[in-house]
């Protein structure tokens, strides 16, 4: 009776790994922005060079990145997952900088920073 339990336990958490392990094979989402603003975490230029425009559209194309890639890998074993969730936050801090016409140099480049790790993870 033992010997049957422990198949039977074995069994179904051999089946919630594998159900776990398939999430990491979802294909993530892509938003692209803008190219000019891509690079903004490697920039060798400072962000004044960057128009505002520019600035808003990346942190905003970078944070519904997040979004869609949290929900995609929500059950994945990946660290995608933990990037997703700081570059939201970052990116988040970032958009409500930008409500207000100022560009908070931290958090602007840890919401780029965050996204290159999310994207190349």
């Amino acid at each position: 009776m033992k010997i049957a339990t422990l198949a039977l336990a074995a069994a179904a958490a051999f089946g919630l790994a594998g159900a776990a392990s398939a999430a990491d094979l979802v294909v993530k989402p892509r938003v692209h922005a803008q190219p000019e603003a891509a690079h903004l975490c490697k920039a060798a230029r400072a962000l004044e060079d960057v128009p505002f425009s520019d600035i808003v559209a990346a942190i905003n194309a970078y944070h519904d990145e997040a979004i869609q890639t949290k929900y995609a890998s929500i059950s994945s074993r990946s660290m995608r997952y933990n990037w997703a969730l700081e570059t939201s936050a970052w990116c988040g801090t970032a958009i409500g900088f930008t409500k207000w016409g100022t560009v908070d140099d931290e958090a602007t480049r840890k919401c780029a920073c965050f996204h290159w790790v999310m994207i190349h993870q």
